[in-house]
Order: C-alpha cells, then sequence, then structure tokens
C-alpha cells in the first residue's frame, strides 16, 4: 500500500509493469489518477511517496491527464459583466468632454499626427479617448470583484477597511490587495501597500493569514511567487507578490497549499491541475459577454492572453 507523506492518505495500485516505469492508477480525495512510477516503490511493502515525487512526468511517458478534470466550481460572472455594460452604456462621452478643461496644445499635435480636417474629427477622437477613461475606471475593480466570485473568497468594496479580497479554504487563510498589472505601483505606493497588509494580519480577525499583493496581468517565472518588501519594509513569508496566474493556481488549488508553507517559490506550480484556473476564468468572461452583448470575442484578442496571463 502506497501512502502519501502529506497526508498519511492511502494509495492501491491498481495494474503492473510499463518498464522502466510501473504504472498505477490511485484513488483520492482529488479524484482519480494515473502514475508512473520506478519499480523501486512496488519492493518495497509500505514505500512512502508525495505528489511532488510523481507530478513531475513528462508526456513522453503517459499522455493521459494527472487527474480528474480541474473546474472552478460555483463560479459566475455575469452580474459583475451586466454592471460594467450598464456603467459603460450610460456614459454621457460628450457631457464629460464639455465638463472638462481643453488642452489647445495637446488638441493641435494630435490633430497634426491624426491628420484631422475638421474639429467633428477631434471631437470624436476626444469622446473615444473619454470612454476609454471611463471604461478603464470601472475595471480599476473588475478583477478583485472575479476574484470575489471564487468558491471561498470575498471581495470587499474600497472604503471598507478590510483587504480588497480574503479567502478561507481548507488550510488556507488569505488577504490580498489587488493590482490590474504589474507596473501599477511606485516605491511609495507599494510601501503603503505594505503597511495596510501588514496592519491587516496585526488585526485579532486575521490572526494566522497570509497577505499579500495579486498583480493580475504580470509575467510568470520562477521562481513563481516572492515576498513582498518594498524599500524599508522587512521581508516576511506572510506578505507574499503573486503574478495573476500563479495567484488563481493557489487560490483554487484542490490542496489548499500555501505559499512558503506548503509550497515553494521554485515549486513545478505549472504542473498544477489548477495552473489552468485563470484560463477557465477567461473563458468564462468571454462566455459572458457574448451572451450579453452577442460579441463573440475576436481570435486576436485571445491571443493577447498569453503575453498579458503567461502561457498555460
Amino acid at each position: 500500500m502506497l501512502k502519501s507523506k502529506s497526508t498519511g492518505e492511502p494509495f492501491r495500485l491498481i495494474v503492473g509493469v510499463l518498464r522502466p516505469c510501473v504504472v498505477a492508477s490511485v484513488r483520492t480525495s482529488c479524484g482519480d489518477m494515473i502514475l508512473l512510477l520506478h519499480p523501486r516503490f512496488v519492493a518495497d511493502e509500505s514505500p512512502t511517496i508525495d505528489r511532488g515525487e510523481y507530478c513531475g512526468i513528462s508526456s513522453s511517458c503517459y499522455a493521459g491527464n494527472m487527474s480528474k478534470k480541474f473546474e472552478l466550481d460555483k463560479f459566475d460572472v455575469s452580474e459583475i459583466v451586466q454592471s460594467l455594460i450598464t456603467r459603460a452604456s450610460n456614459f454621457d462621452s460628450d457631457r464629460a468632454s464639455r465638463a472638462n478643461l481643453i488642452d489647445p496644445f495637446a488638441a493641435a499635435l494630435e490633430s497634426a499626427l491624426n491628420g484631422y480636417s475638421t474639429e467633428q474629427q477631434w471631437i470624436d477622437s476626444e469622446h473615444q479617448r473619454t470612454r476609454q477613461k471611463n471604461l478603464m475606471n470601472h475595471i480599476g475593480n473588475l478583477q478583485q470583484s472575479i476574484i470575489g466570485k471564487l468558491d471561498g473568497w470575498t471581495s470587499f468594496p474600497s472604503g471598507s477597511n478590510m483587504p480588497d479580497v480574503v479567502g478561507v479554504r481548507g488550510n488556507q487563510k488569505f488577504l490580498f490587495e489587488v493590482k490590474n498589472k504589474h507596473n501599477t505601483m511606485n516605491s511609495s505606493s507599494a510601501a503603503e501597500t505594505y503597511d495596510n497588509l501588514e496592519n491587516f494580519l496585526n488585526r485579532p480577525e486575521f490572526s494566522g493569514f497570509v497577505g499579500g499583493v495579486v498583480a493580475v496581468i504580470s509575467p510568470v517565472r520562477k521562481p513563481y511567487f516572492k515576498q513582498f518588501a518594498p524599500s524599508g519594509r522587512t521581508n516576511r513569508d506572510d506578505i507574499v507578490w503573486l503574478p495573476g496566474r500563479v495567484f488563481y493556481a493557489i487560490a483554487t488549488d484542490p490542496l489548499s497549499r500555501v505559499p512558503f508553507i506548503s509550497v515553494n517559490p521554485r515549486d513545478d506550480l505549472h504542473l498544477w491541475d489548477s495552473w489552468k484556473a485563470i484560463d477557465l476564468m477567461v473563458e468564462e468572461f468571454w462566455r459572458e459577454i457574448e451572451l450579453q452583448t452577442g460579441y463573440k470575442t475576436p481570435e486576436w484578442i485571445k491571443d493577447l492572453t498569453n503575453q498579458a496571463l503567461g502561457s498555460a
């Protein structure tokens, strides 16, 4: 009988040898798995293995899935998309443009560079600019609202004296500040964010929590996460920085592993089933836009995903 180091859960071997590995079918609390194990595991009557010893199997050994199909449970972004569409549709770009003082120097340069020959061409461009600015203001809260729809996670509004998002699931107790992109903070705002996280972690209701920053649109490379410590601040394992893809992998991990406690920055997170969680979120977001507007997200936008979120 095989046993897991991390949980002590027994694994049952069902099928025999496929040289140079042993093929094993097991059933765990996480679902059915097909494993390729070195024959030494079978020679021992009670060997002990850990997920890390078999999750790195290459597709050249076994081309099947490593576990049951991973899905985002109870995940619905329909209200979020509907709210964004309503706010954007109700925005009066003409009124917003007239309410601001116009910079004639910028208007002159823009008209020259874009070849505008009439005032209306410039007005149309100005309206498009104000619509885009309005939409981006609303999108600033989009990512934390979506995270709040994940199972076990809650999003809190600005001014609530709470973190952007809080997650409690299994062994995980998290609180995070959410940034849309990795380069949105300067040194001053990064230090302020750290101080806010530290203050949250000092509150009794957040005892034992891990805090951090998630930058949804961010490069993804090893080490997959790190301590978040702006200049003049102390490195702490319970204040971390996560790219969006890594955050979603951990926030939806069936084993509810915790950074620096049960998973290390250089572990092979890209082999986790939940590594694709952010892709499932994006697909649901596209699907909901199409349902509510009839607009099918074009392939060129979908192609931006690997650049923005890191390849699956």
